[in-house]
Order: structure tokens, then sequence, then C-alpha cells
């Protein structure tokens, strides 16, 4: 449609030069060599091949955890773009095929006739290379059914299972996602336009869990065996002054396997224990109505409308209370969840220009999540063990109004200022705080009174109360009275943020960000008590040379929490600190070597992040051990014209990564005496990746 607007425009612009030269016929000028510049376009096939190589130094699940560059050795470069242009009629057509020697390659399609129809078409490959370094003594890793070694000795603890450094199996965790999409677009007429679209997702692949008897519990490799299709279908129509929408979403979620089965590698604690059963994501369906409205007051005022209703049910079979023969327990009250949640969403906005310098803004949002899944009680099993008190299930169902005011003023040509109101009111069922409100003042400044610097200041304080907080019935064992969840705890915050654009010279610009947030939690005895976060941001892009650039960034983050707990019940008598830091810096350098022929450049970047965690207790100070990362990623590349359709395309990366976690540091798959880990090592990696390609411009 884009494209289609701009001819529509140029066009516009051509006749109208035609028409003024008419009219000025008289005057006897000769246009026989005037020529407009915007009236041409690319007409036929155009296409860029690219073709090459590549070469990784190791293999790295880390290093190619989404790029697909995991293993050792070449890899085929393969990228193919090809569009059609056809001005008489407006048809056209786009072909893209990316990184075809990739586990990350991808195809899109797309053709039609402008302002008429689109047809598409696209394909996606998206791994993601968990972890390289587990090991496990399971058999069947992958399937929905696992099994130990025939000659597995079970034990009270890992550190007496006999049999587990000869029965250890490296496994690979790693997913991957293949997206195929397909769609058209139909505009019957002018103010029409209707869509249809298709897209289906499968995920295969095997990722960690855990399971559990008891206190004794076990790392396990599940299976990822997903299929998610969605659909969307949408009616549109744009008149003078007003357009309308009615649309579809619908999403459907099957699971080939509906739960992982695992033996237990430890003694049993009780007769017929010697088996689990897990429930893996059950299958699921999601459906949606949207209409929508958009209403134009002349020029100087807009109304925005639209509602939506959703259904999500849920009625896959529920697993066996147990697998252990020797536990009596009652049958299920029901073959299956019958979950069903109903869902409403309303948005109302009304934007207007009470004057040139003047205009408001007004927002309200409405949102009901009504859970109507059926209440029943549940004899619960503890881990295959013994039967415990029965349970009933809570459906969780909440209200949310939203409400937004807002007005800006240009106070001169240079100067605006804003200010605005929100407000936010939960109403909740089966939760401990049954209705709470936040209410948020705000304000901003923005200034261009330079030619040179652009400057945005905005300031926000917001208050959340809430009205009582209680244990909620049903929840076994009881929570500590004395804990308030942060997302539901009274709250003070206040944010500051800070923007600055300056173009020191025609040359060089400079950036600078900063942005503050305090949360206080002033009536949480045992929870989160406070946090603070806080960032910087520079860049600076310099034309140092008609023909070298640069450009710099540097970052700093850090998010400080303070938290209190309790081994009393009755009193807050510990508390912790955590600290987290993220810094990182790089420099762009490009150099043109010989113009329109040959250019060189070089680009680093260098990351790290620490994660500090401080606790005290009875008077004693005590920490973990740091956990960080450290990144640093070098390029050099080049790019080298042959001719004007043919350029040469090398370059060198090096990446080094290291981290340090004392979750994984020194922890084998025996070092916990009750848990049976899968002795994952924190990732670090040195890798080398040449590149060489040709790119051919047809």
């Amino acid at each position: 449609m884009r494209f289609g607007i701009h001819i529509s425009l140029l066009t516009l612009l051509c006749a109208t030069s035609l028409n003024v030269a008419a009219d000025n016929a008289a005057a006897s000028v000769d246009t026989s060599a005037w020529k407009c510049a915007y009236c041409e376009f690319d007409q036929g096939v155009t296409a860029t091949v690219t073709g090459g190589f590549g070469v990784v130094s190791k293999d790295s699940f880390k290093f190619g955890e989404y790029s697909g560059l995991r293993e050792q050795g070449i890899y085929v470069i393969g990228d193919a773009v090809a569009d059609y242009r056809n001005v008489d009629n407006a048809s056209y057509w786009d072909i893209s095929a990316l990184n075809l020697g990739l586990d990350t390659r991808s195809l899109d399609m797309a053709g039609g006739k402008q302002g008429l129809y689109r047809i598409f078409l696209s394909y996606d490959e998206l791994p993601h290379y968990i972890s390289d370094s587990a090991r496990t003594p399971f058999r069947g890793n992958g399937g929905a059914r696992l099994t130990l070694p025939a000659d597995w000795v079970t034990a009270g603890s890992t550190a007496d299972m006999s049999a587990l450094n000869n029965d250890l199996k490296d496994v690979d965790l790693e997913t991957k996602r293949t997206r195929l999409g397909l769609g058209v677009m139909v505009a019957p007429a002018t103010q029409w336009e209707t869509s249809l679209k298709f897209r289906q997702e499968t995920s295969e692949g095997q990722r960690q869990i855990a399971g559990s008897f008891y206190f004794n519990a076990a790392e396990l490799v599940m299976p990822v065996e997903y299929t998610t299709n969605l659909l969307d279908a949408a009616v549109n129509y744009h008149g003078k002054s007003w357009q309308a929408k009615l649309a579809y979403h619908g999403s459907t979620f099957n699971n080939q396997n509906n739960s992982l089965i695992w033996p237990n590698p430890y003694t049993p604690m009780v007769a017929g224990a010697d088996q689990g059963e897990l429930a893996l994501p059950p299958d699921n369906q999601f459906h949606q109505l949207v209409a929508a409205l958009t209403l134009g007051f002349g020029d100087s005022s807009k109304l925005m409308a639209d509602v939506a209703f959703s259904r999500l049910t849920q009625d896959a079979n529920f697993l066996s209370a147990t697998r252990n023969a020797n536990v009596s327990v009652a049958g299920l009250p029901d073959d299956s969840l019958q979950g069903r949640v109903d869902g409403t969403n309303a948005n109302v906005k009304w934007r207007s220009e009470l004057s040139d310098k003047f205009r408001i803004n007004a927002a309200y949002q409405y949102y009901d999540r009504d859970n109507k899944t059926p209440r029943r009680s549940f004899d619960w099993v503890i881990t295959d063990v013994n039967v415990a008190a029965p349970r009933t299930n809570l459906p969780y169902s909440y209200r949310r109004n939203t409400f937004k005011l807002n007005a800006d003023y240009d106070i001169a040509s240079s100067l605006k200022t804003a200010v605005g109101y929100d407000y936010e009111q939960y109403k909740r069922t089966y939760q401990e705080v049954e209705q709470s409100q936040e209410r948020t003042v705000w304000a901003s400044l923005v200034s261009r009174s330079l030619d040179n610097a652009d400057i945005t200041m905005k300031y926000a304080h917001a208050e959340r109360e809430k009205h009582g907080y209680q244990v909620v019935a049903g929840i076994d064992v009881p929570e500590n009275p004395l804990l308030r969840k942060y997302n539901m705890a009274d709250r003070d915050r206040d944010t500051l943020g800070l923007r600055m654009d300056v173009a020191a010279s025609a040359q060089s610009t400079f950036g600078l960000a900063v942005d503050v947030a305090k949360d206080d939690y002033p009536n949480s005895s045992i929870g989160l008590v406070s946090s603070q976060e806080s960032h910087l941001g520079i860049d600076v892009t310099t034309q140092v040379t008609k023909r070298t650039s640069t450009s710099i960034f540097l970052s700093h983050e850090n998010i400080d929490s303070d938290v209190a707990g309790s081994q009393m019940y009755n009193v807050a008598d510990w508390n912790g600190s955590l600290d987290d830091s993220f810094d990182s810096a790089g420099i762009g350098l490009n150099h043109i070597v010989m113009r329109d022929k040959f250019d060189v450049g070089v680009d680093y970047v260098y990351t790290t992040s620490r994660g500090r965690i401080t606790y005290a207790e009875g008077g004693a100070d005590s920490q973990l051990p740091e956990a960080s990362t450290r990144l640093n990623s070098a390029k050099l590349y080049g790019n080298y014209r042959l001719s004007q359709a043919l350029v040469l395309n090398g370059s060198y990366w090096y990446e080094r990564y290291t981290s340090t976690d004392w979750a994984f540091d020194g922890v084998s798959e025996s070092t916990v005496s009750n848990n049976l880990g899968l002795g994952q090592e924190a990732p670090s990696y040195r890798e080398n990746v040449f590149l060489l390609a040709v790119r051919y411009k047809l």
C-alpha cells in the first residue's frame, strides 16, 4: 500500500506540472527538454545474489545460541533478494531467501497489484541451542518415557549412587521452531480491504525440567513436540472521516506428549514409589473477536474505540492421581479440567487540538478476565508417596480499569510541555488483595531552543494502595501473614528521565540518556522492601574526514533490591540485598580507501554484568559468590567493488565470552545429596569466524 500511495503522489506531481505548462502555453515556452525527476521508477526485475562460505573455529552452543553457528567447520553463505515492478499495471512481487546455509534460514515471498490485492508466503527456522554440557544417567531423552540403565543402583543420596559416574551420558538441550505462514489481502473497492492470514509453528527438541519424590529431586530432560496454528481474518472499511474494522484471531496449541514418566533413581521412601509422572503443557485453544472504530471530527479531533471478546479453553484429560499402586486414592472428580477463561477488553481514546498550541488526550481501558473453570475438590497425592488433605482449585479472575488524561502545550516554537494523570484499579478474586488502585502524575518538557540541541525531561510519581491483605483460604500450607507480594503491596514509585541530542558540528553528534527509578514498599515487613534502578547512556558519532567516520557508545545500568525474610514466621529476622550491574561499550570505524571501490571497517563491543547477593542474619553478614559475564567481540570487514554489479565481501570475527555462576561452577551431578543434577557448566568460549562472499546484482 505504501508503494501505491507513493505512485499516486508522484503521478499527481507530474500531472500538476503538465497542467501548469498547458495553462501557460500562450507564453510559447519550449517544454521539450523538461523532465520530471520524480517520475522514473525501476521497471522489470532486479535481483541481488550473495554466495560464499564461512569458517567457525570451535563448537559452542552459547556462541550459536540463536545464530546457528554452533559447530566447528565450514558453513555455506547463501542469500538472494529479487523484486519485480510494472508501473503500467502496478503489479509487483518480492522474494528474499536469507541464511540458506544456516539453521536460521528464512524465505519470504509477496506479490500482487498495488491497491487491489497482495499474496504472501513465509518460512522461518529459529533454533535455540541451550546447553551442550548436560549429562544424565536417564535413557530415552527426548521421549515421553525415561528409563535407567540395567546396572543402576538406587540409594538414599546421590553420593551413594555407585553406578552414577559410569552411567552418565551427554545430552544436548536444544529446540527448533519452524514457522510457515501464508495470507492474502484483497481490496475489492476503494474503501474496502479484507485479509486472511494463517501461520503454523512447530517446535521440536528437548529441554530441562525437574521432578521429585518428597525431598529427593532429579533434573530431567523433557520432550518438546508442539504445534501451534494461528488464523487471523479482518475486514476494514475506510470512509472519508471514519474507519471501521472487524477481525478474528484464533490459535490452537497441541502437544504430542501429555506427560513425562520417569523412574525413581533413589531408594523409594515407601513401597511402590518407584515411578513418577509429570504433566506437560496441555492442548488448548484461544479465540477472539475484535471490532474497532475511528471517527474524525474535522481536522482537530479524533475518537478511537475498540472492543474484543475472547475465550481460552483447555480440556485435556487428567493424568491419574498417582502411579503408586500402593496408594489408595478416590477417583478424580472429572475427566478434565474443563478450563475456560473469558476475556473482555475495551479501549476508548480521544485526541483533540483545542488550538494550534494546545492538545488534550484521554484514554480509558477496561479488561475483565473471567475464569469460569469449575471449582472441584481433588484428593492430593504428594509425589506418589502419600495422600494429603484434599485441595480445591482456585479459578483466579481479575478486572482492571485504566484511565489516562494528558495535555501538551507549545510554550514557544522551540519549547513544549506536557502533564498527565494515570489511574489504574484492580479487582481480584482468590488473591491476597481483592482491590487496589494506583495513581500516577507526570510532567515532561521538550526543548529545541538551540538549532543543534534537543532536550527531553520527564518526571513521574506513582502511589499504589491496597484495600486489606489477607491469606487466601484454600492454600495449604498457608503463607506467612506478614508477607506482602510486591505486585500487590503498597508502593511509592518515582521515575526521572533525561534525553539530550546535540549536533556539536556538521560532522559530530552527541547523545545522552539518563533514567532513574526508585520504588519503596512502606508497609511490607516481609518481601520486597525497596528497589532502585539507574541507567546512563552516551553515544557519539563523528565524521573524522570525508572518508572516515566513527561512532562510540557507553552504557551503565544498575539494579539494587532489598528484601526481608523470616525464619521465625512472626517477625522479620533476616535481610537480603541484590546488586546487579551491567556495563557495555563499543566503537565502530569505517574508512573509504578508494571511493566507490574499496572500504574497510572495524566494530568492537565489550559488555560485562555482575550479580551480588548479600544477606544478614543474627548480626552476621554473608555473601554468595559473585555471578558475572564478560563478552569481547571484534569484527573486521572489507568490501571491494570488482565492477558495478560485483562486490567482494570479507570479514573476520573474534569473540570471547566468559561467565561465572555459583549455581553451576563446581556443581556436578552428585554435589547436592538430594538432587540428581545435569552437571551443566557456566558457558565460556573463544571463537574465530572467517567469512568470504561475493555479491552480484543482476
